[in-house]
């Protein structure tokens, strides 16, 4: 075996050779705590006091967790942000490196060397836990016993939510064998959702290597293989931050071009400790196999490396493959991975890369055939084997009546087991609804649940997926549902697959008036049991709120329409302000009305309007533009939008007294109240400095008065604010 990328972990250089510091201590320390939270910074203040409030709420109480923060020579306020935290709680340590080391292992091992609890957990600082997380790993690891526990994760990608690494949670065991885990456990072997009984630490002498990368790959595997069994639970531990904004310490090194070096120095590492030998297989081929899709299946990496660089990857490839004795891709997730492999380590380039193409491609796009209950694709190479998909559910049919909900779908698969229907909330992972399988006849396979369970879902969107053999999710193609009846119940195509709304879809459809009322009809689509009626929401005043109930509304979950009738006097007593508008239904639910159909004519005279994010609204107030201005003629004409015509202008004459009148006129419907005043901001004598014009109703509403686009010949004393207002100089 080569020696290129071993490595020695012995004896306690890893503590005696670290770097000077400052220490910052709160005054309150508990020499015995439960946890301690070890965490490596370099510039991440701009997320810390989400982690930080993260670990001092968390239920097993601040005073039993020691957190172990050092920080790497950051250049932000993180040190002004953790010296807050030192002051106002207890065990709090902050070592603060007077150099940096550029990697979060020094940082992790300086904590690591210090830490008095009983359990070792480790955080990136740019992530937080949630606040039960503790208590859960806790209790879980007192009862089993087990030296190693580890939770879920859910990432978090510019606010979009998604559960990651399902492998590693997919079950509540204790005194798990490591060999029985899948090789698609290790696709994550970060600190997240992680925690360690201390005394297997300091028996083994375990730390962190000093490399940028791979070190904590190290360090949790090599504690999960002395600990050989370890304790699962789905319960969700860690927020995982992938904003695309985030450049903190760790994602700097994780675009490293030592990667793969580092991870082969770790990879051989373990074989010579003869840890584990299906562990340790099963771990190096998981990561292999994702640095064979970086690699091979990356697009620019073809723009990136020359036919020598790829040869010499897959040189190191097959080394590894030799060196360990054991073909790798036998333990691949995705079968056309396995395919390309074989064709690459025999040195076949431009065939293995026109068959990854092909593999990159659209599912619809390839030609598919069924042998014996298995779906194949069928590559255009003739003496490349079709290859077989593990897991395809394609949509049949779709029931519900009163007692329940069946869902019918054509699977073919490979799998040892087809678990359940899996409802989950697209804004929420951890929120899911599970949909036993009841039957199962040839491919044809049914799940069914309560018509009560089924309605008593939140009002969200969700995804549709069938878990098989424990820690696999797949989605269910749309393909055969009939789009109305799926819609019925709130089922709806996503891209190609099955999604669920659960909650109406309403649309404006039309708007009507006569001389005592506005009539809005809405069509609506999706699921619920009442549509109750609009809700005018106050967008200043939130107290302010007013209901019209709908009528024609029918109890059943379908596309159906429902008239909301609006008394103009009633209209009339709303403020002069701008109101939102939501449906209401199932008594107590809300959502926005998009604007739908309507047509701007529609709505112009209203006072109804589209909002920014395409929903309808009221404006209650008028608004006063500048109609036509001409240079010469010493006047502009005003023109008025509102709502019912109740605000208008009159003529009125505005006198400088220098130079030249004014005169603002418009010409509107008189009704209840005509109450428009023209002024400037200040009193007007010589008409020094800048001036906003502006009206004044007589419950002293203010408007200005906009200048349309089309108006662009201001000049003189006349011209545009900066929020496109009408002003005088």
């Amino acid at each position: 075996m080569s020696d290129e990328f071993l490595m020695s972990l012995e004896g306690d250089e890893w503590i005696t050779s670290q770097p000077d510091f400052d220490l910052h201590q709160s005054k309150v320390m508990n020499p015995n705590p439960i946890v301690s939270v070890v965490i490596p910074n370099w510039n991440n203040g701009v997320y810390l006091r989400r982690a930080m409030d993260s670990i001092v709420n968390q239920t097993l109480g601040i005073e039993n967790i020691e957190v172990l923060f050092t920080d790497d020579k950051s250049t932000d306020d993180s040190m002004e942000i953790m010296k807050e935290y030192v002051n106002q709680y207890p065990n709090f340590s902050v070592f603060e490196l007077k150099q940096n080391t550029g990697a979060a292992a020094v940082p992790r091992n300086v904590g690591l060397a210090r830490a008095n609890g009983k359990y070792l957990a480790f955080l990136d600082p740019d992530d937080w836990y949630l606040e039960t997380a503790m208590e859960t790993l806790v209790s879980r690891l007192d009862a089993s016993g087990d030296d190693f526990g580890i939770g879920g994760i859910i990432e978090v990608t510019d606010s979009r939510l998604k559960k990651v690494f399902a492998a590693i949670s997919y079950q509540e065991v204790q005194n798990y064998p490591i060999e029985k885990l899948p090789a698609k456990f290790y696709s994550w072997m970060g600190p997240q959702g992680i925690m360690v009984r201390h005394s297997l630490v300091k028996e083994h002498n375990l730390h962190f290597p000093i490399m940028r990368t791979s070190d904590d790959q190290k360090f949790f595997f090599e504690a999960m293989a002395l600990a050989g069994t370890i304790t699962q639970t789905t319960e969700t531990i860690n927020w995982l931050n992938h904003d695309s904004n985030n450049v903190g310490l760790m994602k700097l090194a994780g675009k490293s071009a030592e990667i793969f070096d580092n991870a082969k120095r770790l990879w051989y590492y373990l074989v010579e400790k003869q840890y584990n030998q299906e562990a340790t297989r099963r771990l190096i081929a998981r990561k292999l196999e994702i640095q064979f899709n970086r690699f091979f299946y990356t697009p620019a990496m073809r723009m990136v490396l020359t036919d020598d660089e790829f040869n010499d990857v897959i040189d190191q490839f097959k080394a590894i493959e030799t060196d360990f004795g054991y073909d790798p891709s036998n333990y691949f997730d995705v079968e056309d991975k396995k395919v390309a492999w074989r064709i690459m380590m025999n040195h076949d380039l431009q065939k293995g890369f026109d068959y990854i193409s092909w593999a990159r491609t659209p599912e619809g796009a390839k030609v598919r055939k069924i042998v014996d209950g298995t779906v194949y694709a069928v590559p255009p190479m003739s003496d490349i084997q079709p290859t077989a998909f593990r897991f395809r559910a394609y949509g049949q049919q779709l029931k519900l009546d009163d007692n329940k909900l069946q869902i019918t779908a054509n699977i073919f698969t490979t799998a040892n087991q087809v678990n359940e229907l899996v409802i989950r909330r697209l804004a929420d992972p951890d929120e899911t609804c599970v949909v036993p399988l009841v039957n199962v006849n040839g491919s044809e396979y049914t799940f069914e649940m309560s018509a009560e369970n089924f309605a008593a879902l939140p009002g969200a969107k969700y995804q549709v997926l069938i878990r098989w053999d424990g820690f696999n999710y797949s989605n269910v193609v749309y393909d055969n549902f009939e789009y109305t009846a799926a819609n019925d119940y709130g089922f709806y195509k996503r891209g190609n697959v099955l999604g669920l709304r659960t909650r109406p879809v309403p649309e404006a459809y039309s708007l009507s008036e006569n001389d005592d009322e506005y009539t809005l009809t809405i069509r609506v689509s999706g699921w619920w049991n009442t549509l109750d009626g609009v809700m005018f929401i106050n967008r200043k005043d939130e107290n302010d709120k007013r209901f019209f109930k709908a009528v024609n509304n029918k109890d059943y979950r379908n596309y159906s329409t429902v008239e909301v009738q609006i008394p103009k006097t009633e209209l009339s007593a709303f403020k002069a302000v701008k109101y939102s508008m939501q449906l209401i239904w199932n008594e107590n639910q809300t959502g926005f009305i998009s604007f739908g159909s309507l047509a701007e004519q529609d709505v112009t005279t209203s006072g109804f309007y589209e909002t920014d994010k395409g929903n309808l609204a009221l404006n209650n107030s008028a608004v006063i533009y500048l109609n036509q201005f001409s240079q010469n003629a010493e006047f502009v004409e005003l023109g008025i939008t509102s709502s019912n015509n109740r605000v208008v202008i009159e003529k009125l004459a505005f006198t400088n007294r220098k130079t030249m009148d004014l005169n603002l006129q418009a010409d509107a419907k008189a009704e209840d109240n005509i109450h428009i005043v023209v002024l400037s901001n200040a009193e007007v004598d010589g008409i020094a400095g800048n001036h906003k014009i502006e009206a004044i109703a007589s419950d002293g509403t203010r408007f200005a008065v906009a200048v349309p686009d089309k108006v662009n010949n201001l000049t003189g004393r006349y011209y545009i604010t900066n929020k496109g207002n009408l002003g005088l100089k």
